[in-house]
């Protein structure tokens, strides 16, 4: 196989080629069987010449690289050579030095045979030297130290002689004599301080200052009780005894005078006095405000009942149920129509005040339920059943709601029922608290359609969960109704004991401010 490759320049086994163009033409025979494998694996043309000349190239780079890797492995290889030289050097010097200061060493510090040891030994053994100097500075005997001590604190030394206590000139008996004639010496002069046979001494002279000022504090003490004396009796009016009982008299007197109602200027009359003028103001002002109470309240009964009685008055009552249930219908796909103004199925009846339509996402979509609002007194309940199955008749409605305005309820009438297929609830339009029970019943209606839708297509599905939350629905608003009861009562009671309280405090503290007068008053008055 032969290639013909354009290549530049190169050196080729030490020989130089010229180039014409820096292209160079080589003719190449390969033999080697893992290279003509690997160029029979490319089409012959520039594919396989460019496979080749890429393969030459870095081959010819590996090459390059190879030769620069065996320069620097020589470089080391002579760098290794000569650490070791070194290291063998260094070893055998450290060996020599070590061996000579060892021997030294030994020469001086041998246990056996050193000098030094040798030394020591004749220094600090038995009856050496050191011993030996001791012995003469310090021994029992004959020694420097021994005759130093035995010349000064020996059997014989002055020492020993004045501090032996059977010597008549020794220490302890010139101890013994001194001490008795300081003692005696001090003995007589205490003595003579407690003697009377001196007039100079201590105690002559503290009997002589005793007599003096005993003297003179006996009568500075009989004039003090007799002047104690006048003060503290009834017979001296002067006295401060007799001054205080005059005062406390004079005040029990005013006392009583303030106090009195038969002193029409006593603080107590005043009091008195001022306590009738307000509760009598107080009356009159209370009777005037009761009569314009009374007044007006006649006034709105009469207005109130007048309206009750008024065609008006219900249609505000159907207008408010009709907006109310607007805002709980809005958004929910439902149809709310007013259809109080319109006639039904029945000829020239309008009964049925709000038809709410189920939209089509409902369970009973197409269920229609029938309102009925009546702000009317003196309607019954059997009445009002049978006006509610007229309206869901009229409306072709399968559910009735029937709506007691909160004024004209009929008594007895609990605020949430369900009679069969008839919801009957008692709302208040201006009172927000009543409008969960219009949710109640508006989601208890929903609920009944839907069980009537059921039943009009056979389906069997029990309803006893439904029926048991319907019946609770009714239980927890008789629920609410009693503890609204009982929490009006409560806040009444609240509001009544609020009032005495209210009105004991006016009372108290004007009875305090008559105190605080009258007290004022009797500190001004001069005693």
């Amino acid at each position: 196989m032969s290639a013909s490759i354009d290549y530049p320049l190169h050196e080729r086994h030490g020989a130089r080629r010229p180039v014409v163009g820096d292209v160079l033409d080589l003719d190449l025979t390969i033999t080697d069987d893992s290279l003509i494998d690997a160029l029979s694996a490319y089409d012959e043309g520039p594919e396989r010449d460019e496979f080749a000349l890429a393969a030459l190239k870095i081959g010819v780079q590996a090459l390059a690289q190879a030769q620069t890797r065996i320069d620097v492995d020589q470089v080391r290889e002579a760098g290794d050579r000569m650490v070791d030289a070194m290291g063998e050097a260094l070893k055998s010097h450290r060996e020599g030095v070590t061996k000579e200061i060892a021997d030294h060493l030994t020469n001086y510090f041998d246990p056996s045979s050193g000098r030094f040891t040798e030394r020591v030994n004749r220094l600090v053994a038995q009856d050496g030297e050191l011993e030996q100097a001791l012995r003469r500075q310090v021994g029992e005997k004959d020694s420097v130290l021994t005759k130093a001590l035995e010349g000064h604190v020996g059997s014989h030394s002055p020492l020993m002689a004045l501090l032996d206590p059977a010597s008549a000139t020794g220490l302890r008996a010139k101890l013994s004599d001194s001490m008795r004639e300081t003692l005696d010496v001090q003995r007589q002069e205490i003595l003579g301080q407690f003697s009377l046979d001196k007039p100079d001494s201590a105690i002559s002279r503290f009997m002589r200052d005793l007599k003096l000022r005993h003297g003179e504090m006996h009568e500075a003490l009989e004039k003090r009780l007799d002047k104690v004396s006048g003060e503290f009796s009834l017979d001296n009016p002067d006295g401060a005894l007799s001054r205080l009982v005059g005062n406390m008299q004079k005040t029990e007197q005013k006392i009583s005078k303030e106090f009195s109602l038969d002193e029409e200027a006593s603080a107590l009359a005043r009091m008195r006095k001022e306590l009738l003028e307000v509760i009598t103001a107080q009356n009159e002002a209370d009777t005037e405000f009761r009569t314009q109470v009374l007044t007006e309240l006649a006034g709105l009964t009469a207005k109130r009942k007048a309206a009750d009685r008024s065609p008006e008055h219900g249609h505000l009552f159907e207008q408010a149920l009709n907006e109310a249930l607007q805002v709980r219908v809005g958004g929910s796909g439902d149809v709310l129509q007013a259809t109080g103004n319109t006639t039904g199925q029945i000829k020239a009846c309008k009964v049925g005040d709000a038809v709410l339509e189920l939209g089509p996402d409902h369970a009973a979509a197409g269920a229609r339920i029938v309102f009925e609002a009546k702000e009317k007194a003196g309607i019954t309940l059997a009445q009002a059943r049978e006006e509610i199955a007229r309206g869901r008749a009229n409306r072709q409605a399968g559910v009735g709601v029937f709506v007691f305005s909160a004024r004209n309820a009929p008594d007895g009438v609990d605020r949430f029922s369900r009679i069969g297929d008839d919801l009957f609830a008692v709302w208040d339009a201006d009172d927000p608290q009543t409008d969960v029970i219009l949710d109640a019943a508006l989601a208890t209606a929903k609920a009944l359609s839907v069980r009537r839708a059921r039943d009009d297509e056979g389906a069997s599905i029990d309803f006893g969960a439904l029926d048991k939350s319907v019946r609770e629905v009714e239980r927890q608003v008789q629920k609410l109704d009693a503890i609204k009861k009982s929490s009006e009562t409560i806040r009444s009671s609240a509001d009544k004991i609020l009032d005495e309280v209210r009105k004991m405090r006016d009372q108290l503290q004007k009875e305090v401010s008559a105190l605080d007068d009258g007290l004022a008053s009797l500190k001004k008055t001069p005693a």
